[in-house]
């Protein structure tokens, strides 16, 4: 369930790659979500306050990176079983 507000850059990433927002919160200092690909759940960690110009690039980069993975693992996973 999603109940804390998710930057749209963080929330357009997960859904243009095919994944779900299932959970937001904080953890500490930073912001996160929990998504969902091909069964697999993953957290990611954000950016709350931009400090650099370049923060939003590496956060969408970061989570296609791990989505990417995310998704991989899942088919890999299905392909042994």
């Amino acid at each position: 369930m999603v109940t804390k507000r998710v930057p749209d850059y963080i929330r357009e990433t997960v859904e243009n790659n095919g994944a779900q927002i299932v959970e937001t919160g904080f953890g500490g200092k930073h912001p996160f979500i929990r998504f969902q690909i091909g069964g697999e759940v993953r957290k990611f960690c954000f950016t709350g306050t931009a400090s650099d110009h370049r923060s939003e690039t590496n956060d969408r980069l970061d989570l296609r990176r791990l989505i990417r993975r995310t998704a991989e693992e899942a088919r890999s996973k299905r392909q042994v079983a």
